[in-house]
């Protein structure tokens, strides 16, 4: 389901920072079914990403300067329109696994499934390092900002080649494991790396669309201006989360190191 290979995977991800791409998509944004009136509704999950910002002190840099863009964003566009997110839960997504109804019913019906998922997932982690025995860090190239149907986002790619056949192969380890898709986990999304800077609320008849791809513009001309440095990924955790504000951890969450 993912791209075959790294030039198929810029060759569809680099487009989505235009202007002209932006001019597309302002047409269709919706208001995020995960905030009401700018608070967060509940949506449990369990995801597979790099350290948030806030367990991710290597990437300071990067995290701050995607800060002070994300408050450009809210002062230019407003917060009774974009919602912001607590800058602490900036990260990177390797692999959705599960969130919501289906998480609720299978923690309701499984009293096992966190040991479960932990188990088979630590086994996908393995298969992983029989690949790749020496780690070999993830460098990520900041592409800019894209507007997704309910929110914008900073879009990524792998800085080479080798980079995006470490992804691919970790996620084939994790969709492609059986015993994890007894427990619900299925590949339901093209691997797009980005990093959510926050989401839309209430989206009324005169909104100034133009205005949006205007702002995402100059903020993308900035960053062709002044390169962000790349965001070094050196591990995939399992990560949980109750909402969108915060992914944390347990000490018996496995981790691989990359």
């Amino acid at each position: 389901m993912d791209d075959t290979t790294y030039q198929d995977y810029v060759n569809r991800v680099a487009p989505m920072t235009l202007s002209l791409t932006h001019r597309q998509q302002v047409q269709h944004i919706q208001k995020s079914a995960k905030f009401d009136q700018g608070k967060a509704l509940p949506f449990p999950g369990y995801t597979l990403t790099n350290p948030p910002w806030e367990d991710d002190f290597p990437n300071e840099t990067v995290y701050q300067n995607l800060k002070t863009i994300q408050q450009n964003l809210s002062e230019k566009l407003g917060n009774k329109f974009f919602i912001p997110i607590p800058s602490s839960s900036f990260h990177l997504t390797f692999a959705d696994l599960i969130w919501e109804n289906n998480f609720r019913n299978q923690m309701t019906k499984n009293p096992q499934f966190e040991e479960q998922i932990c188990e088979r997932l630590h086994h996908s982690f393995k298969q992983y390092q029989q690949e790749y025995p020496v780690a070999q860090p993830i460098n990520f190239q900041l592409l800019g900002l894209t507007l997704f149907t309910r929110g914008i986002v900073v879009c990524l790619a792998p800085a080479n080649e080798k980079g995006y056949e470490q992804i691919r192969h970790l996620r084939r380890t994790v969709y492609q494991n059986l015993k994890l898709m007894e427990l619900g986990i299925e590949q339901q999304y093209h691997f797009t790396a980005h990093i959510s800077l926050g989401y839309f609320n209430e989206t009324p008849q005169d909104l100034d669309k133009e205005k949006i791809v205007e702002v995402l513009e100059f903020l993308n001309d900035q960053l062709v201006e002044n390169p962000l440095p790349e965001l070094i990924v050196k591990e995939a955790q399992l990560r949980q989360f109750d909402d969108m504000l915060r992914y944390y951890r347990h000490d018996h969450f496995p981790i691989l190191t990359l």
